[in-house]
């Protein structure tokens, strides 16, 4: 009888393979098209990104020395009527990454302007823009000088026209109505009501019906964030504005009444953004215990495997050094509370990158990558769920075709858990029972003795299944005409595996 779990899998598998089929090639659109019915474009910047105006505010800790390095850089021109420097695509930032890299070098990327003594902002056309601009001048400009701490982003997109018509982007954040969001404020508020409740459930209940409410008010035409760049990185930050993005694009599509709430569920139904290309989203409100347990859950229930990278990916981020085992964190989170387990959906994340992964090499790299955080941040594990990641990782190396780290990933498995079977009946099954082996040649003498030491240990948890692995090992041996058979159906799927690299 199949387990729960694997049971569980095949109807998450047959349930996506049905959506799959069933999904409309054009259903979406992409968040670069252009609405046709819209009577005027949509705006667009010279180096190829949607036009939406976002503002980076830096603390200025030496004025004098920030006006230094400025004047240092080529691709900054001091244009002193208007007080302001001026970012140009040329020189030191000609290399950057964007859409359109045939743009000329005195395409305006941004403009530093001063506000006081302690303040410049950085204003510019795009969140593309944003994020590269945060990473070069973290490279160009010292720490010590000067430090990007909040943005300003606008909400809605501009047709042409209305780009056309727009003669200073200062002045353009300096007359809107900005709605100023304070996270700490509201986590403080959280406490609060999750403390006035003595019942867990009751407590997550109420957490979820106040963010829920909070997702569900409109969104103001332009908001202001604190930035956590230092501490969190330019993924979180990319992240963090892309669900501005989506919100905009369904702004301008005319669905003016699309809030926060509808971009998560449309996110939940279909397992990625409603709209464009972004890989990763962020809440914009900060998140506490009960609201990443209601995340993880809804992702968890998903069945989309995507949707379950992302669960991982939150547990990843969030997961403190004192959780040692699958338990411990279901516990801390109450997943149990929901029918949700990190052990379910870390085995079958596992199986579908695996099993995905036959047309993906990238999701055999990200099953490597899955594999060896289980086994390293979860060092008090049983040795049942310690070795079996151990070993999917050591096997996803392998099928990377990084042969020797695998087989020293296998080594350190049987040194380490010198009693579990399954680390020599996996070492020894890629010898004669792998792609590699039929591409070559197999090595039934390396598998033999692989089996072979495992039989030899009187403490093995599982002698049975390595000793039929060696009695099929020499019945094909007394066979070789049941391999030529199949060995040339083998070679037209590793050749097309090849041509995926």
């Amino acid at each position: 009888m199949a387990s729960k779990r694997s049971r569980k899998v095949e109807k998450r598998q047959k349930a996506l393979q049905r959506r799959r089929q069933q999904q409309p090639a054009s259903k979406r659109r992409l968040l670069t098209q252009i609405p046709p019915e819209h009577a005027d474009p949509l705006a667009m910047t010279t180096t190829g990104e949607i036009m939406q105006p976002i503002r980076l505010h830096y603390e200025v800790l030496d004025g004098e020395q920030l006006r230094a390095t400025f004047s240092t850089l080529r691709c900054l021109d001091s244009d002193a009527p208007r007080k302001r420097w001026v970012w140009l695509y040329t020189d030191e930032a000609k290399s950057l990454p964007f859409k359109d890299k045939r743009a000329a070098d005195n395409t305006v990327l941004g403009e530093f302007v001063f506000k006081g003594t302690q303040e410049v902002v950085l204003n510019l056309r795009s969140l593309e823009r944003a994020t590269q601009a945060i990473l070069f001048f973290d490279e160009h400009i010292p720490r010590t000088v000067a430090r990007v701490g909040e943005v300003t982003i606008s909400n809605r997109l501009l047709s042409v026209v209305e780009a056309s018509a727009l003669t200073s982007l200062d002045q353009y954040f300096e007359h809107a109505d900005v709605v100023v969001k304070d996270p700490e404020t509201l986590v403080e508020t959280l406490k609060g009501l999750a403390t006035s409740l003595p019942d867990n459930r009751d407590r997550l209940t109420a957490v979820m019906h106040y963010m829920e409410d909070k997702a569900k008010q409109p969104v103001p035409a332009m908001e202001r964030f604190p930035l956590h760049y230092y501490e969190e990185g330019i993924r979180s930050i990319e992240a963090f504005l892309a669900p501005h993005q989506v919100i905009a694009m369904q702004h301008w599509q005319g669905n003016t009444e699309y809030t926060r709430h509808n971009m998560i569920q449309d996110m939940l139904r279909a397992g990625t953004l409603p709209t464009g290309e972004t890989e990763t989203m962020s809440m914009t409100e900060p998140s506490v215990d009960a609201s990443l347990t209601a995340q993880l859950c809804a992702l968890m229930r998903s069945d989309d495997y995507t949707d379950w990278l992302q669960a991982w990916e939150l547990i990843r981020d969030h997961i403190p050094e004192s959780i040692t085992t699958f338990d411990a964190l279901d516990a801390m989170l109450e997943l149990d509370a929901h029918d949700c387990s990190v052990n379910d959906l870390l085995y079958e994340l596992d199986e579908e990158l695996s099993n995905t992964g036959l047309d993906d090499l990238s999701l055999i790299a990200k099953r490597a990558e899955l594999a060896r955080w289980v086994y390293t941040h979860f060092p008090e594990e049983t040795e049942l769920n310690l070795g079996n990641f151990r070993g999917h990782e050591a096997e996803a190396l392998w099928e990377l075709g990084q042969r020797e780290q695998a087989e020293t990933l296998y080594q350190e498995l049987i040194e380490v858990f010198p009693n579990f079977a399954w680390g020599y009946i996996w070492w020894g099954d890629y010898y004669w029972m792998s792609d590699w082996s039929y591409e070559y040649a197999p090595d039934y003498d390396r598998a033999e003795s692989l089996y072979r030491q495992a039989l030899t240990n009187p403490n093995l948890d599982d002698h049975g299944n390595v000793q039929d692995r060696l009695n099929d090992l020499y019945d094909e041996k007394e066979h070789p005409g049941r391999r030529e058979r199949i060995k040339q159906t083998r070679l037209k799927y590793i050749q097309r595996q090849k041509n995926l690299e």
